[in-house]
């Protein structure tokens, strides 16, 4: 990944010590991808904020060996005003059954407003040019609250029904990563939410405000309904 980064190889052209980085981070990592994976990410995101040779290295430095202590490593880097929404975020993803919606991730606004939004609001479909929007905007919100821990995937599933805004799924980048937060985190994540917030009672408030965004034309009609 880095070999191929054309800033990468630029800098090298003018630092030959970036050549160094490489066996480090294979020797760092003791055989463990994801790890590999996840520094190279962040090594890359510094290239294309213009930083040199001194910099990555001093990143490389800093990351623990240790794939938990990684995660808690990312975790901290988290800009502390998204902290209480993240959390929100990863115990919903957490307690997911299956990869929310992005869509849904917009309805954690209304329950900071109302925490009975869901009864409250309007059937009102959404089109598809809406739905991909707002999808696309919770994409990049998900990039700055969760450092890239949660990624956007496309599902074309049977469950999306051929309905845009619902083939935009959120997932974990990898399932240790919902391992470690179920296991490991939660006393953490709870403290940064507080103890009135529900993720289970979320995700029910999200799952009733989206059957209510659902474009369906007549929710009495079983024709329609089948789809």
């Amino acid at each position: 990944m880095l070999v191929e980064n054309e800033l990468f190889r630029n800098l090298s052209n003018v630092d030959s010590r970036c050549s160094n980085l490489i066996p480090q981070i294979a020797e760092k990592a003791h055989g463990v991808w994801l790890w590999v994976y996840l520094v190279v990410r962040d090594l890359l995101r510094d290239l294309n904020s213009d930083e040199g040779y001194t910099h990555l290295q001093h990143r490389l430095n800093e990351f623990p060996p240790e794939l938990e202590k990684y995660f808690r490593y990312i975790l901290r880097r988290i800009d502390p005003i998204y902290r209480k929404e993240t959390a929100q975020i990863f115990q919903i993803t957490v307690e997911a059954v299956r990869p929310v919606p992005v869509y849904a991730l917009m309805f954690l606004d209304s329950e900071q407003q109302d925490p009975e939004y869901a009864l409250k609001v309007d059937l009102k479909p959404v089109d598809d040019t809406a739905g991909h929007d707002t999808c696309m905007k919770w994409r990049n919100r998900l990039n700055n609250r969760c450092k890239d821990l949660l990624e956007v995937k496309v599902h074309t599933d049977s469950d999306t029904s051929g309905i845009c805004f619902l083939r935009y799924k959120v997932d974990f980048l990898h399932r240790t990563m919902r391992n470690f937060l179920r296991d490991n985190y939660q006393t953490e994540l709870r403290e940064q939410t507080g103890a009135e917030f529900s993720a289970l009672f979320s995700l029910c408030s999200m799952q009733f405000a989206l059957v209510k965004s659902l474009p369906i034309p007549d929710f009495r009609s079983i024709s329609t309904l089948k789809r």
